[in-house]
């Protein structure tokens, strides 16, 4: 693929940004972008200059090491667009990844963001990515990442997965001084629940302040306080019939008995101490 960049005029004449050089009048340079590649880097390229696809098969070399995209910024960059857009939202940015195979599940683009560390070098501090998880032409399926980094590389972070249903999400509100924090759904459906899963056998917990103490604990098996592993649910416990009055020996050992078991069900989940 590539585009020819003609300066129709006998002036001087800068590329525009990204773009790097300067054409002389008349000049002619060969890009090796798409027409429509280049026109949505530089949305201002035709208002002075005149482009023309050379296609995908142009055999000749190209000037983009003295008039390509520039692939390092000086000064910081801000791009503006202004619409008649007032409830929507406008992309003023598009990253694109296409494939000379044929695209599967994993497929997709990313930002990398960098920082300079003690040693004067810089350094991947995050990375923000958007991958098809299905590729399937009309149906595909995005997911969100947002990865922070160690040692320069991208670790587990944050995953959104795509649903082609979903009507509903989850929203975090920030608080104020002396205020919870809050975690709750939005979207279209007037009621909407929220499960926590864990992966495999681990398991969900609410924990204290302090990160020490497990208040509930809840896995595959069952459920937990007070930081006893989770159990499964304890046996039913048949109802007392009508006693006596006075109750004989007979019914008061039956007392006994279930109130002892009430009460050992009551310690296996750790919800009064042993």
């Amino acid at each position: 693929m590539a585009t020819e960049v003609h300066n129709p005029s006998v002036e001087i004449t800068a590329l525009p940004s990204p773009l790097t050089g300067i054409l002389k009048g008349g000049q002619r340079i060969v890009l090796s972008y798409t027409p429509a590649a280049l026109i949505a880097a530089v949305p201002s390229i035709g208002e002075a200059l005149r482009i023309r696809d050379l296609g995908d098969s142009y055999p000749g070399s190209t000037d983009d090491t003295n008039y390509g995209l520039a692939s390092g910024q000086t000064v910081a960059q801000s791009i503006t667009v202004n619409d008649a857009t007032v409830d929507d939202v406008t992309a003023g940015l598009t990253l694109s990844h296409t494939t000379s195979g044929t695209a599967s599940a994993g497929i997709g683009a990313g930002i990398v963001l960098k920082a300079e560390n003690a040693a004067g070098t810089a350094k991947r501090a995050a990375m923000l990515s958007g991958v098809l998880s299905t590729v399937t032409a009309g149906v595909e399926v995005g997911v969100a990442y947002v990865l922070p980094t160690a040692a320069d590389a991208p670790t587990a972070g944050v995953k959104v997965q795509g649903l082609a249903s979903a009507v509903n999400g989850l929203e975090v509100l920030p608080s104020a001084t002396g205020v919870y924090v809050q975690t709750y759904p939005y979207g279209s459906d007037s009621n909407v629940s929220i499960r926590h899963l864990p992966k495999g056998t681990g398991s969900v917990s609410l924990v204290g302040g302090a990160n020490t103490m497990v208040g509930v604990s809840v896995n595959n098996t069952g459920l937990g306080f007070f930081g006893t592993s989770p159990v499964a649910q304890g046996a039913a416990i048949a109802d007392l019939g009508a006693f006596t009055d006075p109750p004989s020996a007979g019914e008061m050992a039956t007392l006994r008995s279930t109130v002892n078991s009430i009460l050992a069900r009551l310690r296996t989940p750790g919800y009064i101490a042993t």
